[in-house]
């Protein structure tokens, strides 16, 4: 049985949801103090939340510097949602952003996709090792 749909399948990074099998990845990066943080590693964890086995449901609460965050996902079908809460008031000087590359090299070139975010943030293209990554940019304050 070939594994499908949206789920935490990218172990190096829990803050993001990956959809196979065309390993598009969608994760949330913390930019705070001028320093831009996009993997969170386990030692960065806070706490995890829930996490339905079939990746429909995620939370996990993270921490970059003095900032700690509550990360969701949510999804159905080809559609992921996402929505970062701050949970210290140091977020007030932080910025999330929302990602969407592809997690692993050698996989995308395939169908497009769309990343729509619920505030007015603009998107811009970045170069990175592993391919380009569309990003969006938000205060933190604000829901993503």
């Amino acid at each position: 049985m070939r594994s499908t749909g949206w789920n935490t399948w990218d172990v190096r990074c829990p803050n993001g949801m990956v959809y196979l099998p065309d390993g598009l990845e969608v994760r949330f990066a913390i930019v705070y103090r001028g320093v831009r943080k996009s993997e969170f590693r386990w030692p960065d964890v806070v706490q995890l939340g829930r996490h339905a086995p079939n990746g429909e449901y995620c939370e996990l609460i993270v921490r970059h510097g003095q900032v700690i965050a509550r990360l969701e996902f949510a999804a159905e079908v080809d559609t992921v949602y996402g929505r970062a809460t701050p949970v210290t008031s140091a977020c007030e000087d932080a910025k999330v952003i929302v990602e969407a590359r592809y997690a692993w090299p050698g996989y995308g070139g395939g169908d497009d996709f769309h990343v729509t975010p619920i505030t007015s943030a603009t998107p811009r293209v970045l170069d990175h090792d592993d391919g380009r990554i569309v990003a969006y940019e938000a205060p933190f304050t604000a829901p993503v």
